[in-house]
């Protein structure tokens, strides 16, 4: 069982309580049926059938909710209830009881569409039933043979087992598995127009002797390659596709930098600790991954016109994602969260949520794949969107009210001024020509990854009889 808090303990308490009660109630109500006294001409059960049904009802609800309550974790009874409310509010509510991912919710929407016409086949044979049931009960004709309710019973379990496995069966046969993280990769290819490129792991050889302090441009034009710095867990600005090849808002943009500058494209996979001593040694020429500014950032490297912004937000498990959403009953929570262990982030969360416990990270990655326990990691709404489409057992949650924003620039060696106008020179360029905007679509805004498909046809996708180019 898994560990409660205060809270889920007490909730716990509660629906144990009212179970009991309910448990207690019906109790008494099918005592109190025993007691009457049966009418000259009705049958010995007619006038205690209402009280009896009443009573068994309301000891049964009381041991359901018992049940899900000790099996539960503090919200068996609001499972329980969630059942007598509208279909498709009680729906989402289930899903994040069992913690099930919520996207699944559309499956039911789509098979809805079926299941409504059973359903309603099905209300009007239960109406006919109870008719029925309660109209021999009331009359004294009502007979309970044993053998044919066993034999009744075991045909009906034979059928449902029967049915379902075979509707397990077909759907596994017919429905194409969901796309694992690598075939999601795999879809997402770099956009033209592209650069001559190359692309290794790991920092390069440094240069020998390093190049002087503000001559760095005119090395770079000397020696044909610009080398751009990237981590890979930076998404969605700057990650390694399916194929290994690096994709992503700041990729497509280096790609561009290298066609205006005329000089071929290294590619430079470093995690994020290691971009300053890159760049100081002549190993990096600059960085392009999504890198946040701030202050003290900018004493250790030159900074160029921001090109973006993001707003930050929380990356959690699906089942807990409106927990994150209330910013003021966040700061009176003891939760822990993961963040980047960079000095100013882990002081900005201190001030944020006070009650806290922090984390550090080197890389997303570690709270994504579980290396990392904590209740949430916080990033940005548009990185957590990105990792939520690689895992959709993990949300973003965006925190109300706004607990900020953050800009992103390309990071350069510090001394560099002549590079550093260039820089600029580009971003300016590439934000008047539009081409910012149109990346931002692509990559951050998710068009990179919707699969452009024509519309379904039976003659051709059922039939055969032609095939799309």
């Amino acid at each position: 069982m898994p560990d409660l808090s205060h809270g889920d303990r007490s909730a716990k308490r509660r629906e144990l309580a009212v179970a009991a009660f309910l448990v207690a109630f019906g109790a008494a109500v099918l005592a109190l049926a025993g007691t009457i006294e049966p009418g000259v001409h009705t049958d010995s059960l007619g006038p205690r059938a209402f009280p009896a049904a009443l009573g068994a009802g309301t000891a049964l609800c009381g041991v359901l909710l018992a049940g899900t309550a000790l099996l539960g974790t503090g919200d068996g009874g609001a499972g329980l209830l969630a059942v007598f409310g509208s279909i498709n509010t009680a729906i989402p509510f289930l899903l994040d009881l069992v913690r099930i991912p919520a996207d699944h919710f559309q499956l039911f929407v789509v098979a809805g569409v079926l299941n409504s016409r059973f359903g309603s086949m099905t209300a009007a044979m239960h109406t006919l039933v109870i008719a029925i049931l309660g109209t021999c009960l009331i009359t004294g004709r009502l007979r309970i043979e044993k053998a044919r309710l066993v034999r009744f019973a075991a045909i009906s379990l034979g059928l449902v087992v029967a049915f379902v496995s075979g509707t397990r069966l077909l759907l596994a046969r017919v429905l194409p598995d969901p796309p694992t993280r690598a075939q999601v990769l795999a879809a997402i290819q770099p956009r033209g127009p592209l650069a001559p490129a190359s692309f290794q792991e790991g920092l390069p050889p440094a240069p020998a002797p390093p190049p002087a302090r503000g001559i760095r441009l005119d090395f770079l034009r000397a020696s044909g390659r610009v080398r751009v710095g990237f981590d890979p867990d930076s998404i969605p600005w700057a990650f390694l596709n399916g194929n290994g090849a690096p994709v992503g808002f700041d990729a497509e943009m280096a790609h561009q930098l290298a066609l205006s500058l005329g000089v071929r494209l290294e590619h430079v996979a470093v995690p994020r600790d290691q971009f300053v001593a890159g760049l100081d040694s002549g190993q990096l020429d600059l960085v392009m991954s999504g890198v946040r500014v701030s202050a003290r950032a900018s004493e250790l490297t030159a900074f160029s016109r921001p090109y973006s912004e993001e707003t930050l937000a929380f990356l959690t498990p699906d089942h807990r994602r409106e927990e994150f959403t209330d910013s003021v009953g966040l700061r009176a929570r003891h939760v822990r969260i993961a963040v980047i262990g960079r000095p100013e982030w882990l002081e900005a969360l201190s001030r944020a949520l006070p009650l806290a416990e922090v984390a550090p990270v080197r890389s997303p990655a570690e709270f994504v794949e579980g290396r990392v326990r904590a209740d949430a990691l916080l990033t940005s709404w548009e990185r957590a969107c990105a990792w939520s489409l690689l895992h959709p057992e993990l949300a973003p949650a965006q925190p109300i009210p706004h607990v900020g924003r953050v800009s992103l620039a390309y990071a350069v060696p510090r001394g560099e001024p002549e590079m550093l106008n260039m820089i600029d020179t580009f971003v300016d360029a590439q934000r008047a020509s539009g081409h910012l905007d149109a990346a931002r679509t692509h990559w951050i805004l998710g068009e990179a990854t919707r699969v452009h498909q024509p519309r379904w046809s039976v003659a051709r996708d059922v039939l055969g009889w032609w095939r799309e180019p």
